[in-house]
């Protein structure tokens, strides 16, 4: 299980999904090892308990994907694949899909710091309801492990142009908050595995 806390658009005219600020995500799968390969599959459950569907948003944001993800160290450098899949993506926008790879390089004369690299692309039935266009993203880290934790900086960027960032699901209508949606980002994070 995880848990966050979430806060999306709300406009005045109360035309796109308000009221949760809570994200619970149930997942569920298998893991195991086959010829030297990585192999994680499994299904995740998004939920947002406080949603309040009014009338001018009948759709849920609640939605359910199965996933299958993969990696192989090659001692200089581990490869990552995985590939997501829904049939009813959030907001009743029809059958999803998301495909993502990448790499991580340790860097041994460097403080033992690790380089990672990931290009994703999310594909979506009805764009429309989703709030965004079919887009691609890519992020570059650095992370160091230290104490038990891991210390991470990256990059995060997609390929959705302020433009195309729709901040009314369902509507098609952009303004300001969907430009803010559409751009990079600057992530330092710090996490603690047990």
């Amino acid at each position: 299980m995880f848990a966050s806390n979430v806060k999306f658009p709300n406009t005045s005219d109360n035309s796109n999904i308000s009221g949760q600020n809570v994200e619970a995500d149930l997942y569920g799968g298998v893991r195991f090892e086959i010829y030297g390969a990585k192999l994680d599959i499994g299904v995740i459950r998004y939920l947002y308990p406080g949603f309040d569907k009014g009338s001018a948003q009948p759709f849920s944001p609640d939605w359910t994907e199965g996933y299958v993800k993969g990696s192989y160290d090659f001692g200089f450098a581990t490869a990552y694949l995985s590939y997501f899949d829904s049939a009813a993506f959030q907001l009743n926008s029809g059958s999803a899909s998301y495909l993502n790879g990448g790499v991580d390089v340790p860097m041994p004369f460097a403080w033992d710091i690790v380089l990672g690299a990931r290009l994703g692309s999310q594909w979506v039935q009805r764009e429309v309801n989703f709030g965004y266009p079919d887009y691609a993203d890519w992020n570059l880290t650095a992370s160091k492990d230290l104490w038990g934790f891991t210390f991470a900086v990256g990059y995060y960027d997609t390929s959705i142009s302020n433009g195309d960032a729709l901040q009314n699901p369902g509507t098609g209508t952009v303004n300001g908050i969907g430009d803010k949606i559409a751009q990079p980002r600057g992530v330092a994070s710090v996490t603690w595995k047990f």
